[in-house]
């Protein structure tokens, strides 16, 4: 480095407590009794970064149900189909309907019918493994990834939430609608797995 070069790097350490921090470490190239020396200076930066965090998970997650949202599980998916040309392991989607979503809201209101989405997430939550991906992404429709899961374990899970579903004894009683697909078997784009699964949902919808 010359004179009046600098470097900005963002180091995370671990205090003697096991506490994390961030610090923004700045390094500047300046002269000293005739000679070039490093000017080092370190700034706490912890509430930043963590603010940082926040604002970016927020933008991946669903406000009403906390789970991601569309932009979260198209990420994932992404990430997914990365992976499975790595490593050649398939992955499984489910795509979820609430059934008769629209008949709560109408009887019962909007609340009933919000609370309704969010028991259905607190399921998903309970079947989702820490390297699975649940997400509402619009009305009434969620979807959940399953990273090296074939089509049996898939539909296993699957029939899992729905039978936990049934189980629930609040009020009103829920049923879901589950679509299923296996990458690449199924579908080589996501384009065509989430069709696949949607298919396959959709024959099942209560009449």
């Amino acid at each position: 480095m010359r004179q009046g070069d600098a470097e900005q790097h963002a180091v995370k350490i671990l205090t003697k407590n096991g506490d994390e921090r961030w610090l923004d470490i700045s390094t500047t190239m300046i002269e000293f009794d005739g000679m070039l020396a490093s000017l080092v200076s370190a700034f706490d930066v912890t509430e930043r970064k963590h603010a940082e965090e926040k604002v970016q998970l927020l933008a991946v997650t669903d406000p009403l149900t906390g789970l991601g949202n569309y932009r979260r599980l198209t990420e994932a998916l992404d990430a997914e189909v990365k992976r499975t040309g790595r490593t050649e392991r398939p992955f499984a989607i489910l795509l979820l309907d609430l059934d008769q979503l629209k008949n709560i809201n109408d009887r019962y209101g909007h609340l009933i019918g919000s609370q309704a989405l969010c028991r259905l997430a607190d399921v998903l939550r309970v079947f989702c493994r820490a390297i699975d991906t649940g997400a509402r992404y619009g009305g009434d429709e969620f979807a959940v990834i399953l990273p090296e899961t074939t089509a049996a374990a898939a539909r296993l899970v699957a029939s899992r939430i729905r039978s936990r579903l049934a189980m629930d004894s609040l009020q009103p009683p829920l049923s879901v609608s589950i679509g299923v697909a296996v990458y690449p078997q199924d579908g080589e784009t996501t384009e065509a797995l989430l069709r696949t699964a949607d298919r396959e949902l959709y024959g099942m919808k209560p009449v």
